[in-house]
């Protein structure tokens, strides 16, 4: 037990594991269920075994768990936070299929894992890996979960922290605009950007990452619930040609 619970403690003290994650899945996903088939489960703590294998991802033991071991000896709503924040989808995928939602505080984990990410000072230079871990992730997430169960603003503001276009456009379309507050949204990512001092050697991330998203906000939010003078200027910072030549068609038709 001592020894499992030991290698719990060292990965969620490992401040970048995000980065060593597939390492560390293929290392433990066969060792610890190998030690789940081969140890009285009496010997073992199950509820920590549970949390750990869904922060690294280790779909085997999970699955191992949730098919051998009563769901009332599990923390399913401590381990939903791991499951995010790994970015394994099909993880993600049998965990909501497999355990009742209401057990799961799907919106806390969510909005732990926006925190985790704008917290992260080095996350423009792996915007892409944010970006194509987290895109199909949330999607699926909002595609499966009750939406009263969510904190949509909280999810569209990380979505356009992180440039996940499929993700915003999902939400532009069976929305309420007014539910998402767009313009604090943008007006983050503003803020975000602009406090990057070394936003001059990840340009090109940023502009490939928000020219198309913030184009797509322009043309599905009505404009009254934007802040078009912050999207300019933002517009203009990074570089985003798309965005600019779209606000200038839209000031001449206007003027």
């Amino acid at each position: 037990m001592e020894a499992v619970n030991d290698l719990y403690r060292s990965v969620c003290d490992v401040r970048y594991y995000n980065h060593v994650m597939n390492n560390l899945r293929d290392t433990y996903d066969l060792l610890i269920r190998h030690i789940l088939e081969k140890v009285n489960h009496d010997l073992l703590d199950l509820k920590t075994i549970f949390v750990l294998a869904c922060r690294i991802g280790c779909l085997e033991v999970v699955t191992y768990l949730l098919e051998n071991i009563n769901h009332d000896q599990l923390d399913a709503m401590e381990a939903v936070n791991g499951v995010f924040r790994s970015g394994v989808l099909e993880l993600v995928a049998y965990l909501l299929e497999n355990i009742n939602h209401d057990q799961l505080d799907t919106k806390r984990a969510v909005n732990d894992l926006y925190r985790s990410v704008c917290n992260d000072n080095d996350y423009y230079d792996i915007i892409d890996n944010l970006r194509k871990t987290y895109d199909p992730l949330i999607r699926h997430i909002l595609e499966n979960v009750n939406h009263d169960l969510l904190d949509l603003k909280t999810i569209f503001v990380l979505a356009c922290r992180i440039g996940c276009l499929k993700v915003v456009a999902y939400l532009l379309e069976n929305i309420n605009h007014d539910q998402l507050d767009a313009k604090k949204a943008v007006n983050d990512l503003y803020r975000s950007v602009c406090a990057v001092w070394y936003y001059n050697h990840v340009m090109n991330n940023l502009r490939d990452t928000y020219d198309p998203l913030i184009r797509h906000i322009l043309e599905k939010v009505n404009h009254d619930l934007l802040d078009l003078k912050t999207i300019f200027h933002l517009a203009c910072r990074i570089g985003c040609l798309e965005v600019v030549t779209y606000l200038l068609e839209i000031s001449i038709m206007i003027s």
